[in-house]
């Protein structure tokens, strides 16, 4: 079981949706979630911070290291890098508000099957590669792991 949770940003103006897989890693593990308007002037530490298109997100790797025998890694192991690309503690989808903006790309395909049912089948077959494809571009480091060959 995974769990989902939606976290605000240091400066409230935003909110993230997290993944937690398998439910190894409270949602405490995130110590600050700064988006782009607030992580400018923020001092990056690779030690805690993974940066993602304009967001920052800041780790408790204290508690990350504590659980990481559930993760079958060593503590040495436990990177920010490692909790975001991994799926431990990261973006539920491809960016902080891919929950929600999924769903209303679904639903703008749906309107489209009222009058164009032959033009929605084409849409639905081409919407999830361009979809992921458009985030790539725009920066999203989920979107571009997603695109690297099995094995890199």
């Amino acid at each position: 079981m995974c769990m989902a949770h939606e976290i605000a940003c240091s400066c409230g103006k935003k909110h993230a949706s997290f993944h937690m897989k398998d439910s190894v890693l409270p949602y405490e593990v995130i110590s600050n979630l700064y988006c782009p308007e607030c992580s400018p002037t923020l001092a990056h530490d690779a030690e805690t911070m993974v940066r993602d298109n304009g967001w920052v997100i800041e780790y408790d790797m204290d508690v990350a290291r504590l659980l990481s025998s559930q993760m079958k890694r060593t503590s040495e192991d436990v990177t920010p890098a490692f909790l975001f690309d991994e799926g431990w503690c990261t973006w539920n989808g491809f960016e902080p508000q891919d929950i929600f903006n999924s769903v209303k790309e679904r639903q703008a395909l749906m309107e489209k099957a009222k009058t164009d049912p032959k033009g929605y089948i084409d849409a639905v077959r081409t919407w999830s590669i361009d979809r992921e494809e458009r985030l790539r571009r725009e920066g999203w480091r989920k979107a571009a792991l997603a695109a690297e060959p099995a094995g890199n």
